[in-house]
This record gives C-alpha cells, structure tokens and sequence, in this order.
C-alpha cells in the first residue's frame, strides 16, 4: 500500500495496491523472474484535469545469465497510469471525461561479457499509449535501439559508452534521434 497524493489537479484519497513477486535461482544458467500489480483509484478536489477514474497495470520479466551472456525481457501494461512515453505517474492518465489512457511497452536485452571487467550489449525496446488522454483512436508510441560497452573500473564506477538510436511518433510529428553518450554509473 502506498500514500495518498496530489497529482496534476487530481487527488488520490485511499490508499493504493503494489504487488510484487520474484523468483531467484542460481546454477549454471543463473536467472530471475518477477512480476508486479499495481491498483490506485482517483478522485477530484477544486480545479481538475479529468473526472475520477480508476489506474491499474502490471508487468512481467525475466533474466537468465550462462557464462559471459546474460538476456532480460521485460514488458507492462497499464489503463489511467498515465503517458508511458513521458513516465510520470497520473500525467495524461485520462481525458477530461475519465476515459483512461492505455499503455503498454516491452524491453528485450543481451549482453556479453568479452573480459573480466568489460561487456557489450544491444537492447530495444517500445512504449504505445493510446486513447484516454490523446482521444479515441489516437496513439504515440517511442522506440529505441541501444548498442553499448560497459567497463566497471571498480564496485563503485562503470565507464559506459552507447550509442543510441530513437523514434517518436506522436499525434503530429515524427522524430529520429541518434546520439552517442559516454559517461560513468555510480554505485553506493
């Protein structure tokens, strides 16, 4: 259970629902598996963004590592959680009438180790939201291409270098994007 709260003109006055499960087990091909519920309903106080409405998703995922490589697959689903393409709790959960936003995305990851501290790796990965907060039968979706080398120097420092390519679709407007990011990860 987790606190009420403001958001966005809207209120939420009972407590939410977080579920969480996981499995972990260990062996030559090492892995974790894991899935979540989440449950919240909304209400209105003063000037508000839309009528009640009720938010709820879930997610599954899964990773298995065998030898240098490990894979991860991940997905939701949420209706009135808000734009996943933004990732702010409630924003765009709803239209002005209540009527939910549905969301959606996946994430798919591999990786291999090539040296003791260095490893590789590709991941893809899309989120849709569509109706709700953009009307009926509208839709954006962003999607995303990563190919990565990842140094740790030590527990504390990872050295990345990425290089990225992104596509956005919205209601009006198409975007591409490649960039290269170089940076570090701290860990405490």
């Amino acid at each position: 259970m987790f606190q009420p709260s403001r958001f966005a003109g809207n209120q939420t006055r009972t407590p939410g629902v977080q579920a969480m499960v996981s499995y972990d087990w260990s062996g030559p091909a090492a892995g974790k598996v894991w899935g979540g519920l989440v449950h919240q309903g909304t209400s209105c106080s003063g000037t508000c963004t839309s009528q009640p409405f009720t938010a709820n998703g879930m997610e599954l995922g899964a990773k298995i590592g065998f030898g240098g490589a490990e894979a991860v697959v991940y997905g939701f689903q949420g209706k009135g959680l808000g734009l996943s393409t933004v990732g702010a709790q409630f924003l765009g959960g709803a239209d002005a009438a209540g009527n939910r936003t549905d969301a959606k995305g996946y994430l798919a990851q591999v990786t291999y180790k090539i040296t003791g501290d260095t490893k590789v790796g590709v991941n893809y990965g899309k989120n849709t939201d569509s109706d709700g907060a953009l009307g009926a039968g509208n839709s954006i979706y962003s999607k995303g291409l990563t190919l990565g080398v990842y140094h740790t120097l030590n527990k504390y420092i990872t050295l990345t270098g990425e290089l990225n390519q992104e596509r956005k679709d919205n209601l009006t407007t198409k975007e591409k994007n490649r960039s290269i990011s170089l940076g570090g990860v701290l860990f405490f």
